[in-house]
This record gives C-alpha cells, structure tokens and sequence, in this order.
C-alpha cells in the first residue's frame, strides 16, 4: 500500500514516492499507467492542469485504491493551492477530444477533488467511490459521466458530493448528464448530495435489468432540459427522495419513464414549470408548489450574509422536509443537516460569515507533559482542516517512544463527547474551533521506562499533518529549556544562531525544521543525519559521558527532525548544536542551536 506523488514539475522518471520536484511523477498517464499504482496504493496529485486522453491501464485493482486531488497542495511544498484538472483540450482556448478520463473494469477506484473537464467513463467498473469532484461537459452524448458496474457486484457504486455541469442540446444528438449502467438487481448505483446542472437526461438509469434499486438522494437539480432531469425505462430502477428541483422545466417531464414503476419519488419538492410527472406516480411526501428557499448569489449581493450558491436559506421550507431513510447525516459540503431530518435538496443551510474561506496552515508541532504511566489521555491537535473522520482516505496517525520504532495507532471513531478509547479521533467543532481534533492516545504509549513520546498524525488530503512530543514527566509545564508550543527552526546560515536554555539534569528532545539558504523547509527524505554537540567556551566537543544522540525523521518533505540528546546535560555550560545532512560525499549544514545549561 504505497503513496505515490505527480505534480506538474515533477519527472516520469523518478520514483513517485516523494512529494518532491526530484521525487514525484509529472504526468497522470505514469500514475495509472502499466507502471504506476497498483491494489491498495494512493496517489496525490497536485493543483495544475494536467492535459490528454487518460486511461487507466494498471492490472485490475482487489482492495480500495486512491487518486485524490490535492487542492490544498498539503502534500507538497512549493505548490499553490488549486484546482486539480484533467483535461482533453491541449489549449484551454480550444475544444475537449475524446475521453477525458476511461477505466475499464477497474474495480474498487475511489476518486475524490478532482475536476473533470469532459467526458469520463467507468466501465464494467464495481466498488467505485466518486466523490468531491466537478463533471463538466458541454456536448456530451455518452454523458459527462457513464458509470456501469461489473456483474456479480456485491457492493453498490458511490456517486457522492459532487456537482455534473452539462449541455441540453437535443439537436442533432441528446447531451446527457450522468448515464448510470447497473447489471446486477439490488445494487444500484447510490447517488447522494449531488448538484446537477441542466442537460437532455440529466440522470439516466438504463441498467438493461430490472430491480437494480438505484437512488438518488438529496440532490438539486436546475436548469432547463430538453426531455428530463431523472428517467429510467426499466422496473424498480431507481429511487428519488430529499431531492430538490428548481429554476428550470423538464421539456418531457421532470421525472419520466416508459411505464409505471420505473421511477418512484417521494418526499421530492419538484419546482419546475410544465410537466411534473410522466409515468411516474406522485410521492405521498412530495410537494410541486412553494418558495424554493435558496440561495443564488443574493446575500453576498445584498451584503448582509455569505451563504453558499445553492444552499438552503435560514427560513426555507426545504429546511426538515425529507427523510432519514438512506440518508447521509451531511450535505454537499459536509455541513450537518440543520433539522431534525434532512434538507431537501443538496445543501443545508450554513452562514459563511463566522468561519471564512478555510484552508490549512503549516504544519504544526507543539509539547506538553503527561505523567509517565497515564492512562486512558487524550490530547487535542491542530490539523488544519475540517471533515476529518477516522476513514479519512490516506489519514494515520502514529508514535514512538525514545529510541524505539515507531507503532501504527489505528484510528476508531468517536464523537467530541464520547469517552476514552485507544485510537480515538473525533472533530472539536467544524464551526467555531475548525481544525482542531482529539486523539485517544494508547495507554502503551504512555507508560513509564521512556523519556518522551512523539505523535504524529497526517497523510490526508487537506491537511499538512501534526507533530506533538509528549515529555513523561510528573513536573510542572514550566522552566528554563520548555520550548511548548514551538518548533525550532534551524538555518543553514551560520549567523543565524537561535539560542535556548536548559538546567543540568534535564534531558531534551528537541523538534526542529530545517531551512534552506531560500528559505525553504529541507526535504530530508534521502539524507543521513548527524550531529555535533560543541562546547563554545573550549571550541571542544562537549561530552554527555554516556550514551548518543538519537534523530528521527517525523515529516521528510517540511524538515521537521527530533533531536534526544544521549543524556541529560551533566555540566552548566554554553553548547553549539549543529545538525549535517549527508547526501554521499556532500554535506549540508544546519544550525547552530545554542543552549545555554544552567547550574540550578
């Protein structure tokens, strides 16, 4: 299960395995290609464009395997955040050729932020997950999107939080929205908080079979079409509830289907002008009349909010219309449901005001003090961004003690008020403390014959990760050498000398990252590490009388190393630090880090 990296600047060939220019792919087609990801792997792909006719050609995938955007580019360095856009245009000024992006049976894909400009199709493709991205296509007759799933699938397609922009055109050919292709009964393609836009069909369930069971949940449809928004023509295809339809018409109907039975709706507000209905019959929940209560753009407008396009208002009637049945607890955006039970249509109601556009920091590195044989502790880190869940795809979090390898902490879900149990990981609160998360720690971690414990939790998309130290010490969180809160930074200039404390007796674990003459966090990821301790009064080494240094490498691509010193400093004294990083026969400096022992 390996983690591969493209980024525009990077090179086919190099390895793939580092987020660095010398460490990462370049092009989509290296990473799904004959040589790229297989079972299990994810890649992260970094914000730019990425043009050409994309086709996953890797053996046949067994267990889920990631492709995700990185928008925020918290994997990278030297990225701007952005869009990830793959592309069948060779200039943006031009049309879209072909497919944009093919897999033919290729099971278990799970694809997430990713703007798609122009068709993709997912062929004879089961265990899919497709969620967080953008569809777009302006002339599509096969669909924007096709997905048809392998026969003998025992686990539905997922079609979740993201938004299909398509054409209307029924001349010469229909434009289609999102063509979905079920062949096996009861396991029908799940589509939930989805934004659609326009198109001749803009869902088509034409699974071939009767009985797949389809759904299509908590989505808004708008626009006009030139036949219907959701059709099917075979029995017990598809299921529409929580959906809302506004701003537009169906030129057929809204719904339709051949016969009856092919389409069954409720708890749907249909808000579209002419025909509702055609051969489908009319959900005991649903209502046609009404405000439509959302948001187009006019708080922002008018200046007296910041709601999202396409969102509920405070006082819509959309607001505790639908029903908990095969529900997400969640909108488009991740936002709880403001009600008792869902929205109707995709988006809940949510101000923007107090929260802002949010994007994640540097990463960040802190210690406290935890008493050594604790149990049952929890601790709170700031990861940088929101929606974070124990299944978060590429999340892990880890910890090792002193000079010990480090041990995997698996992840248990729980929420904020939940007790205590290894692995916990809840979110503190999206809203008003975003970013923000609690960690269980295992009792293992904390128990006595250690000195110190350092955490690390990252690997997800959207956030750059967390590095806490945890000191196993009954003593105050206060005194001279407590860098709490801080990370050390450490520069290759040797002028820049950053300067700190300690009293004889303590022994120290620092966490530092080291800079660049650009200023830039060193990736350390192929170096060999070493360092020197100097008493600067003698110009001699300065001596522990016992035991050596240990470095871990906590996050190669931002720097970020620990330092154990051998042993607590035995003598009052001024010490010069100074890390090298060894790549063959060329050695980079770093430092120095002065720490001036204090006799107590």
């Amino acid at each position: 299960m390996a983690i591969y990296y493209v980024r525009t600047d990077g090179s086919d060939s190099n390895a793939g395995t580092g987020p660095a220019i010398n460490q990462a792919w370049q092009t989509i087609g290296k990473a799904i290609g004959s040589f790229g990801i297989s079972s299990g792997d994810t890649v992260y792909i970094a914000p730019g464009v990425y043009r050409g006719n994309f086709t996953v050609s890797a053996t046949a995938f067994t267990s889920a395997t990631y492709i995700i955007g990185d928008v925020t580019a918290s994997q990278f360095t030297g990225v701007t955040p952005g869009s990830v856009r793959l592309t069948s245009r060779t200039v943006d000024t031009g049309t879209t050729s072909g497919t944009t992006f093919t897999a033919t049976s290729k099971p278990f894909l799970n694809i997430s932020s990713i703007y798609f400009d122009g068709r993709v199709a997912l062929t004879s493709c089961s265990n899919l997950v497709l969620e967080k991205s953008l569809f777009w296509g302006s002339s599509e007759t096969s669909g924007v999107i096709q997905l048809s799933c392998a026969s003998g699938a025992t686990t539905r397609n997922v079609f979740r939080r993201n938004i299909v922009i398509c054409g209307n055109s029924s001349s010469p050919t229909f434009h289609f929205g999102l063509i979905i292709e079920d062949a096996v009964a009861s396991q029908g393609t799940l589509i939930q908080d989805c934004l659609f836009k326009s198109g001749v069909y803009t869902v088509f369930i034409n699974p071939g079979i009767s009985n797949v069971d389809a759904r299509v949940i908590n989505c808004t449809f708008t626009g006009y079409t030139a036949a219907s928004h959701v059709r099917s023509n075979f029995t017990n295809a598809v299921t529409t509830t929580n959906n809302l339809f506004v701003n537009g018409a169906g030129a057929t109907s809204v719904l339709s289907s051949n016969s009856a039975g092919c389409v069954i709706e409720n708890y749907n507000r249909i808000l579209m002008s002419g025909s509702l209905r055609s051969n489908v019959a009319t959900g005991a929940n649903s209502t046609s009349t009404g405000w439509d209560g959302i948001e187009y753009g006019q708080s922002i407008l008018m200046g007296y909010d910041f709601l999202q396009m396409y969102t509920a208002l405070a006082s819509s009637p959309n607001i505790d219309f639908g029903t908990s049945t095969n529900a997400l607890a969640t909108d488009i955006y991740g936002v709880t449901w403001t009600g008792t039970t869902p929205t109707a249509g995709s988006g809940a109601y949510r101000s923007l005001n107090d929260t802002g556009i949010y994007l994640p920091t540097e990463r960040n590195a802190s210690t406290i003090r935890i008493a050594p044989g604790s149990t049952s502790q929890s601790i709170e880190l700031y990861l940088g961004a929101t929606g974070l869940t124990a299944s978060t795809a590429g999340l892990s979090a880890r910890y090792n003690r002193t000079r010990t390898a480090s041990v995997n902490i698996p992840l248990v879900a729980r929420t904020i008020g939940q007790a205590w149990i290894s692995g916990g990981f809840a979110e503190v609160d999206s809203v008003y403390m975003p970013g923000v998360y609690r960690l269980d720690l295992p009792d293992a971690a904390l128990a006595a014959a250690a000195d110190d414990v350092t955490v690390v939790v990252r690997g997800s998309s959207g956030t750059n990760g967390a590095v806490m130290t945890v000191t196993l010490s009954t003593g105050d969180n206060t005194g001279a050498g407590d860098v709490s809160g801080n990370i050390l930074e450490i520069t290759e200039d040797p002028q820049e000398v950053t300067n700190i404390s300690a009293w004889t007796g303590d022994w120290h674990t620092y966490v530092m990252r080291l800079v660049d003459d650009n200023g830039t966090p060193y990736d350390t990821t192929n170096d060999t590490l070493s360092v020197t301790y100097t008493n600067v009064a003698t110009g001699s080494a300065y001596s522990f009388g016992s035991g050596s240094a240990t470095i871990t490498k906590q996050l190669n691509g931002q720097g970020i190393i620990s330092l154990l010193n051998p042993a607590a400093y035995p003598t009052a004294a001024v010490i010069r630090i100074t890390i090298g990083a060894a790549i063959g026969s060329t050695v980079r400096r770093f430092g120095p880090l002065e720490v001036e022992v204090l006799a107590p």
